[in-house]
């Protein structure tokens, strides 16, 4: 039956996750979504290097958040165009997820960021990031 075929397909994410980020050689994916754009493309590959070098416990939360003035040196833009850029980003892919009948993806679920250390981070307690 192609619709069981397409059920044991599917992975399951780890307990407690609610969305799978996944890096592929070629692409991005999020929930099975690929992102298309250049400039989310390159706020997530930023964030998700910057995390993935450091160990995702909340004691290292401080220093796998990257402040937007890096963000912005990175990408060669203005720090406040890298706000409009994660902004952008989530109304994306909270509206693409919801068109396509996947559900909600909150503000924070996948970049979050937090007065407090000024900056963003990919969320490692919301998502499940892996390299294909």
């Amino acid at each position: 039956n192609i619709v069981e075929e397409e059920k044991t397909k599917k992975k399951r994410l780890p307990r407690g996750k609610k969305h799978s980020v996944v890096f592929k050689n070629q692409c991005i994916e999020i929930n099975g979504i690929p992102v298309v754009s250049e400039r989310h493309c390159n706020i997530l590959l930023l964030l998700a290097g910057k995390c993935l070098m450091n160990n995702p416990a909340p004691a290292n939360r401080q220093t796998s958040a990257m402040p937007g003035k890096h963000i912005a040196t990175a990408l060669g833009v203005a720090e406040p165009m890298v706000r409009q850029y994660v902004t952008r980003f989530r109304k994306w892919i909270d509206e693409e997820s919801r068109r396509l009948g996947k559900g909600p993806v909150g503000r924070d679920e996948i970049i979050r960021n937090r007065r407090d250390w000024n900056g963003y981070e990919m969320n490692f307690d919301d998502s499940h990031i892996s390299l294909e």
